[in-house]
């Protein structure tokens, strides 16, 4: 049985982009979904780019002339270009320091729309602002007249990254490490690999009363009762150098993606990751809670693929990808994955594409579909937990950089 889902890691860091209130009486626009272009000008319409940093020794020679300009944007929480004392933004660089005024007064509803919907009243990080350059008195009051923005560049900018990934981890060659073939097992595991329950030590009774022994008894009861409930299994830990045959997690850009930019009460928003599985075992849902020490494990294994997030823009795909329950790591409450698959993810309640499960940017209203990755001894859960742990991220705070979607809708 074969069975596609997808799950995207709503992956990192980022200045949240922001939202920019209009006056009262203006109808507002409460659909929070993905970050969207103004269509206005296509790539070869003759921008000139400009970083804001290069805003003052350049915007003297391009006085008159249309001009995009990368950075961040910040506006007043009110927005009317009617109004000259709400009509006007600035672009800052990453101290606070202003770098150019943005003039908002030839703009049109569908901009301050989407200043508002992406927060730039917070602050819309790595966005690209077109408009005309206009003096204001002096060789220094040069100003941007604004046109339209977006997260896209339409004079040919790549999207602006809001993460640093680690060079170290990029993607092994096909060559070196192959997928298993579909619906397949290892055939070579390594030492480390699992194969079987972790066997309980026997407890010495030598030299104990019948008094003692019954405390035990009780004491190892609770603890059995109380990881069963947790969903952790009890074992040796994994090798920090665990290795597999087969191309894995380990193999592509999704190691230890998140090891930078932990979630940090919702201000990293970025990366973001979409994970599609795209074969999953059969027979059922390998339950391993009520298996005892020394059981035999049967190998299980899905196939993954993944499109990583960097910014609102920007975004690369994971080349498919293998995970097996002989990976699996013990001493992990899996009752947690299946608790953050349920949880509202706290920091994306503005930006979300509520139920409808897309490949990102923006993530559905919680992470995990209904019926699926909800119970911590199941080795569904447990597959996306180790998964998630291989991207160094935390699934013990409501962090919504990670969710299940359909791989149908982009």
């Amino acid at each position: 049985m074969s069975l596609k889902i997808t799950l995207a890691v709503s992956a990192g860091v980022v200045l949240i982009a922001g939202i920019l209130g209009v006056e009262a009486g203006q109808e507002q626009d409460t659909a929070a979904s993905s970050p969207q272009a103004v269509a206005s000008a296509p790539a070869d319409s003759g921008w000139t780019l400009v970083p804001a940093s290069d805003w003052s020794t350049r915007a003297p020679d391009l006085a008159g002339n249309r001009v995009e300009v990368s950075g961040n944007l910040s506006t007043l929480f009110m927005v009317n270009p009617r109004k000259s004392f709400s009509s006007t933004g600035w672009m800052r660089d990453a101290h606070n320091n202003l770098l150019l005024t943005v003039l908002f007064d030839q703009i049109g509803d569908a901009q301050v729309a989407w200043m508002r919907a992406n927060k730039c009243n917070v602050t819309c990080a790595g966005v690209f602002v077109r408009g005309v350059v206009v003096s204001k008195g002096g060789r220094r009051a040069f100003v941007l007249q604004m046109i339209d923005v977006s997260f896209e560049s339409h004079a040919g900018a790549a999207p602006a990254s809001m993460v640093q990934l680690d060079s170290a981890h990029g993607d092994t060659p096909a060559v070196e490490k192959q997928l298993l073939p579909s619906g397949g097992v290892p055939t070579t595991l390594g030492a480390s690999a699992v194969t079987q329950m972790p066997a309980t030590s026997p407890d010495s009774k030598a030299e104990k009363s019948v008094w003692q022994r019954m405390q035990d008894q009780s004491l190892s009861a609770r603890q059995r009762d109380l990881n069963m409930a947790k969903g952790m299994i009890p074992g040796p830990e994994r090798p920090a150098n665990f290795e597999t045959s087969y191309r894995s997690i380990r193999d592509t850009r999704l190691s230890k993606v998140f090891v930078n930019y932990p979630w940090n009460t919702g201000r990293n928003a970025w990366p973001r990751v979409a994970l599609v599985v795209e074969e999953m075992p059969t027979g059922g849902t390998g339950a391993l809670g009520y298996m005892r020490g020394g059981d035999k494990i049967k190998d299980r294994c899905w196939r993954l693929r993944a499109r990583l997030w960097t910014g609102p823009a920007g975004s690369q795909d994971i080349a498919p990808f293998n995970w097996c329950l002989s990976e699996m790591r013990f001493n992990v409450p899996y009752s947690d994955v299946a608790l953050w698959g349920k949880t509202r993810a706290a920091s994306m309640t503005e930006h979300n594409t509520g139920p409808e499960r897309t490949l990102g940017p923006n993530p559905p209203t919680v992470p995990a579909p209904r019926f699926h990755y909800d119970n911590g001894s199941y080795s569904d859960t447990i597959m996306l937990g180790n998964i998630l742990l291989d991207m160094s991220f935390q699934f013990g705070v409501p962090d919504g950089r990670v969710w299940i979607g359909d791989e149908t809708k982009h």
